[in-house]
């Protein structure tokens, strides 16, 4: 937050050193420190709780938690998620699935084999009405709304790791 406050206080200085209205632009010299903050992931303890607590029969809210464990058992961003159909997945002769995509940022191809809990998310929602129409592998719902209701799961859990969703991807 610090830092965008003196990059937007510097762009403005800076305009007003090259229009004239100062002589001197005082943040000539100053640098802003950028801080690699470590990534943010869950414990196993954190993990089972999240996956063990009823969210007062929430669906929304269980929902959201089954978008955000599939991505700590995948590793898949949001967007990824998100945009997985069920033509992404491939099945084994055993039965299991593996995902099989083009990633969306990078735009390179990952082959994933699903964990048993990611199957059982996969399973849960056979009858989803988003998987009928649009063939949608999870629940359709927007980043802003997930990481909102990431926040309320967080509370009810009483995990002290701020919940988003990213933190699902380190976490995996």
């Amino acid at each position: 937050t610090l830092n965008s406050h003196h990059k937007r206080l510097k762009t403005i200085l800076n305009r007003a050193f090259k229009e004239g209205l100062i002589s001197k632009n005082p943040y000539i010299d100053f640098r802003l420190k950028k801080e690699s903050g470590l990534p943010k992931y869950l414990t196993k303890d954190e993990l089972s709780r999240i996956e063990a607590h009823n969210l007062g029969g929430n669906v929304s809210l269980g929902g959201v938690r089954d978008i955000f464990l599939f991505s700590c058992y995948t590793g898949l961003r949001f967007a990824d998620a998100q945009n997985l159909k069920m033509s992404d997945l491939q099945e084994a002769n055993d039965g299991s699935l593996s995902i099989e995509i083009k990633q969306m940022k990078t735009g390179s191809e990952v082959y994933i084999p699903l964990l048993e809990q990611a199957q059982a998310i996969v399973e849960s929602y056979s009858s989803l009405d988003e998987r009928a129409l649009k063939s949608s592998v999870l629940p359709q719902i927007s980043n802003v709304k997930t990481n909102t209701y990431l926040k309320v799961i967080q509370d009810l859990v009483g995990i002290r790791t701020k919940l988003t969703h990213n933190v699902a991807r380190h976490t995996w």
